[in-house]
């Protein structure tokens, strides 16, 4: 199920962003089977903490939150068009998806939410502790469309991802982005987050080691 998904997001990128694209992701997606060595922070947000973020406006786009396979199927049979990106899948393992779509219908961001550990194997491999049990969720597996880049997406739906789980009595948010990945850690940091440890993840065939340099809280 899960490898046919795949497959499906494959031709969709070889059909819109042409051979070369295809090509490229192909081969970083082969290369990360089989090693990867990347380092990443740990943020915890706590959304009591969050006030007056709600004053940005994004004109000429639909924000969705999709809860289930229901949902998702109803969007799909109104023409929300969601470019064969992996939804049911992780929809069905019970994580939550955060959606942007343009004027028209076409998704443009998402960012997904898990709610216990089994959702979130499938939006963060990256082993870290999550107290779901406490109050805690996580959040990960977030993509922008390349054409809609640059436009604070992304933030955009993160103030009203952690308005909504606020509501919800959600305390707190664990996510991880890339040490390098500028663009993700400056949205991020608009919400004054804290660095609780910086992860450094190698993995080579089925080795895997995940080194914690912790920070206290």
């Amino acid at each position: 199920m899960l490898l046919f998904a795949y497959i499906k997001r494959g031709f969709y990128i070889l059909r819109n962003d042409g051979i070369k694209d295809f090509i490229n992701q192909f081969i970083a997606y082969m290369i990360s089977l089989f090693y990867r060595h990347k380092l990443y922070y740990l943020y915890q947000i706590d959304l009591d903490q969050i006030t007056g973020e709600n004053n940005i406006i994004i004109k000429d786009y639909e924000i969705q939150i999709i809860q289930n396979v229901k949902e998702f199927r109803s969007l799909i049979a109104n023409s929300y068009n969601f470019c064969d990106m992996i939804f049911e899948y992780r929809l069905k393992k019970g994580a939550m998806a955060f959606c942007l779509f343009n004027s028209n219908k076409e998704i443009s961001h998402v960012t997904w939410v898990a709610f216990d550990k089994e959702a979130k194997k499938d939006i963060d491999y990256l082993p870290y502790n999550v107290n779901f049990s406490e109050g805690e969720v996580c959040s990960g597996a977030a993509y922008t469309n390349p054409l809609d880049r640059g436009k604070g997406l992304a933030k955009y739906v993160q103030i009203m991802l952690f308005s909504f789980l606020r509501s919800k009595g959600i305390k707190k948010v664990l996510l991880t982005t890339e040490v390098g990945n500028m663009s993700s850690n400056k949205s991020i940091g608009f919400f004054k987050p804290t660095v609780i440890a910086v992860l450094k993840y190698t993995n080579l065939l089925y080795w895997t080691k995940v080194k914690y340099n912790e920070f206290c809280l």
